[in-house]
């Protein structure tokens, strides 16, 4: 028998070496990656609860403002028929009342209320009262003083309402004793004459019982 010569063996390819495959950073920390997508999650929840809150409160003033206006400005009445259809009516507050003018306020307070004395009249009663600080007068000798050209010169009106005004104050006896003293002090007169001097229409003007009840208080 030949031998047949020995076969080579046969090349057989052999697998190339591969690579370690390199995982990324998210995959080789799971924990940390799952604990940093809560946190933004919860960012992002919150970010967006707080815009829409702002948007609300602002949507909510506005709105408020809106209804107070329209609440102030105007009432609304709603009624309903016997058909029962519903009708709303629409009250309209009044406007207020126009401010009185300037001129008519001057006038009202022009208007002196009832009873006030006019500036003349006050001056008259003030003349009155210096006077009876000075010396004695009785009523009709008073006004005759208020009233006479030679005097005060006032109407005889105001001359009378001035007396007439302090006459509530005046002791028209007392006026009569002091006037009687003045006399006694100048010169002497019997009672008569002293009566005459306080009751002439030249002398002081007083009536005849005042005059007596002085001619009294001196001793006369």
């Amino acid at each position: 028998m030949s031998q047949q010569p020995p076969q080579s063996p046969q090349w057989q390819p052999t697998n190339p070496p591969v690579p370690p495959v390199r995982q990324s950073w998210f995959a080789r920390h799971k924990a940390l990656s799952v604990a940093l997508g809560v946190t933004l999650l919860v960012v992002v929840i919150c970010c967006g609860a707080g815009v829409a809150t702002m948007a609300g409160g602002d949507s909510t003033t506005g709105t408020g403002s809106e209804t107070s206006q329209a609440a102030e400005g105007s009432e609304e009445t709603t009624t309903e028929d016997a058909t029962g259809e519903t009708t709303t009516t629409e009250e309209t507050e009044p406007a207020p009342a126009e401010e009185a003018t300037e001129g008519q306020a001057t006038e009202d307070e022009a208007e002196a209320p009832a009873g006030e004395m006019t500036t003349e009249q006050e001056n008259a009663v003030r003349a009155a009262e210096n006077y009876l600080e000075l010396m004695p007068f009785s009523k009709e000798g008073l006004i005759e003083q208020l009233s006479s050209p030679a005097g005060d010169d006032y109407p005889q009106d105001v001359a009378t309402f001035a007396v007439e005004h302090i006459e509530s104050d005046v002791d028209w006896n007392e006026q009569a004793v002091k006037a009687a003293e003045s006399y006694l002090d100048l010169m002497s007169f019997s009672r008569s004459g002293l009566i005459e001097q306080l009751t002439s229409d030249a002398g002081d003007g007083y009536t005849r019982e005042q005059a007596e009840y002085a001619a009294d208080q001196v001793g006369l």
